[in-house]
């Protein structure tokens, strides 16, 4: 059979460029994952645009905290804390 060598597409591109063709074909194929599991309705799902999340908060950190380090950047619609009560 005559295939073609996956690499012979990377010419002529820029390192970036395949760096960043591999993290979008990475995250799709994570969200067809999640998709088939039932942790996402689609692959396609994106949060609003106007969504933040956070990650590795201190403990003790709360919304009222959140909503104060960023009320300077702009109006806060909502703030929510949510805890992994596992760790």
């Amino acid at each position: 059979a005559d295939y073609e060598n996956p690499l012979s597409r990377d010419e002529g591109k820029t390192d970036e460029q395949i760096d960043e063709e591999l993290k979008a074909a990475t995250a799709k194929s994570q969200a067809e994952v999640l998709t088939m599991i039932g942790d996402l309705p689609h692959a396609e799902v994106t949060p609003d645009d106007t969504d933040l999340f956070v990650c590795k908060l201190n403990p003790v950190t709360t919304s009222e905290d959140l909503e104060t380090v960023f009320s300077q950047f702009g109006e806060i619609v909502s703030c929510e804390v949510v805890k992994d009560w596992k760790s």
